[in-house]
């Protein structure tokens, strides 16, 4: 038998290049199918967290200023904007998963769905207005009539 983790871990410590400066973020998720798409800031975590699930202790010639938010300030920031998921990153990570909501679409319905979500502003809008017309020509899907501010 193998032992499968119930869970899976990352932590990430960054420090700034010149100041010194130090800052930390863990996220701990299940090892499973997680239902819809949730942000990685959903599964952060305190570093004691990780470490008490995982038995390790990790960065452990940083003493106890890696359980110190104001030793090592958070990675993503503090308080309700404490976030590094795709709201607070560059929004590529957020229109890669509309066009893989595109790709994914299994019947017309998801594939109309997964195209009213597209922005017409999208950075990859192109490829995506690509993607929907092939997948719905491939499900022989009547094309949704272009949107305001769709462009050509």
């Amino acid at each position: 038998e193998v032992a499968v983790p119930t869970h899976l871990f990352k932590v990430v410590l960054a420090e700034q290049t010149g100041t010194g400066e130090r800052r930390l973020a863990a996220f701990l998720l299940p090892n499973a199918p997680v239902r819809g798409h949730p942000d990685i800031d959903e599964f952060a975590v305190p570093l004691a967290d990780v470490e008490r699930a995982s038995g390790l202790t990790l960065f452990e010639e940083l003493g106890a200023a890696r359980h110190s938010a104001t030793e090592i300030r958070p990675l993503c920031g503090t308080g309700a904007a404490a976030r590094c998921g795709r709201g607070a990153m560059d929004g590529r990570i957020a229109g890669w998963k509309l066009l893989g909501h595109l790709k994914l679409a299994g019947d017309c319905s998801a594939l109309e769905e997964a195209w009213g979500a597209v922005p017409p502003k999208t950075e990859a809008f192109g490829l995506m207005r690509r993607t929907y017309e092939d997948r719905s020509g491939t499900m022989a899907c009547p094309l949704a009539e272009k949107r305001r501010g769709e462009g050509t």
